[in-house]
């Protein structure tokens, strides 16, 4: 089964706009009962430039770090910045879908045109 969303607009496309819309329909909100403390007043992660999308943020399988999925959703490779409330991770990498460190990320992130990177941010 497939469905098609169209969504009319005036001028240049803007890509990271569409994906955005694209994954309200491809990943509809689930509501359900809140439960435990109160969500945080501020956000754990703020990523710039707006053409990179975060697709997932979940603590790692060993509990030791988050896993960020960021998605390039421009035509042109982004320079991503990651900035990060308290607590502050100790050390970002770049990893895979196994979450192993793979090779220590210094400074901005370059996530590719329609594509995805994988963080391990190793919690303090």
């Amino acid at each position: 089964m497939f469905r098609f969303i169209v969504r009319p607009h005036r001028g240049p496309g803007n890509d990271a706009a569409a994906a955005r819309f694209a994954t309200g329909f491809s990943q509809p909100l689930v509501a359900v009962p809140g439960r435990g403390a109160a969500p945080r007043a501020t956000p754990l992660l703020r990523v710039e430039p707006s053409d990179v999308i975060v697709t997932a943020l979940k603590p790692s399988d060993d509990g030791k770090a988050w896993i960020v999925r960021l998605f390039g959703a421009g035509t042109e490779p982004a320079s991503a910045t990651l900035t990060w409330s308290k607590p502050v991770p100790r050390r970002l990498w770049l990893s895979d879908t196994s979450e192993r460190p793979i090779q220590k990320i210094i400074g901005a992130v370059t996530v590719p045109a329609r594509g995805l990177v994988t963080i391990r941010a190793e919690l303090p």
